[in-house]
């Protein structure tokens, strides 16, 4: 059996991945733990974003549809999907140890492209550990198209809370919901058009590889 080197708090798992026991060790003496262990860190990262999602997002609606995986086929996964003339693929990304969060990606637009990132330490977003990251990268999207006068962009995210406090399909529960939400509707109501396409994260997609990356980078890790 492979060894597990990672682990997350399902309690808590606004803490981030742990990668020693001696770490979990230290905060079952807090009490209220339920550490699961994983061979690789991407596992541990996928588990954990579920369950901020489920605990962020105990705020969703019964109604919220499930929404469409789709593959980047311009970078040659194999998918049908086209890209349009003007995209952009973002992620974020949460140091733990400096509790710092940050976000990733790039913008394309009339065959030029556009890095984005960035971080920041604001202690209640940081609550939200890399859920504040992936919020940042798509605002930061937005805005940038918003400078280059875009009037449609189509963001491609990993975590479904980008579409779903968008679209107020999930509740806005927390300052940094609530302000997303807002971004995103005063864009609109400014006249771009923002579709949001969901993909699967570290399924070898480029677009999204590349702003995973960038998003780490944007952390120090």
């Amino acid at each position: 059996m492979a060894k597990k080197n990672f682990y997350i708090d399902k309690n808590h798992p606004e803490n981030g991945i742990y990668k020693s026991w001696n770490d979990c060790l230290l905060e079952k003496k807090k009490g209220g733990t339920n550490f699961i262990g994983f061979v690789t860190e991407i596992e541990a990262k996928e588990a954990m974003l579920k369950a901020l999602s489920d605990s962020l997002a105990a705020d969703s609606v019964s109604s919220a549809k499930p929404e469409k995986t789709v593959s980047d086929d311009n970078e040659g996964t194999g998918s049908d999907i086209v890209l349009p003339d003007t995209y952009a693929f973002v992620d974020g990304s949460y140091n733990i140890s400096t509790k710092v969060y940050g976000y990733g990606g790039f913008l394309i637009h009339n065959g030029n492209k556009y890095i984005l990132t960035g971080s920041d330490n604001d202690a209640e977003a940081a609550s939200s550990r890399n859920v504040a990251g992936e919020v940042s990268g798509s605002m930061a999207a937005v805005q940038k198209a918003m400078d280059l006068g875009i009037e449609e962009l189509t963001v491609y995210y990993d975590y479904e809370g980008i579409k779903c406090w968008a679209d107020k399909t999930w509740k806005r529960n927390k300052k940094l919901t609530r302000d997303y939400e807002e971004f995103i509707s005063n864009a609109r109501a400014g006249g771009m058009k923002i579709n949001f396409i969901h993909v699967k994260g570290h399924s070898g997609i480029p677009g999204n590889e590349e702003a995973d990356s960038l998003a780490k980078g944007a952390v120090g890790l």
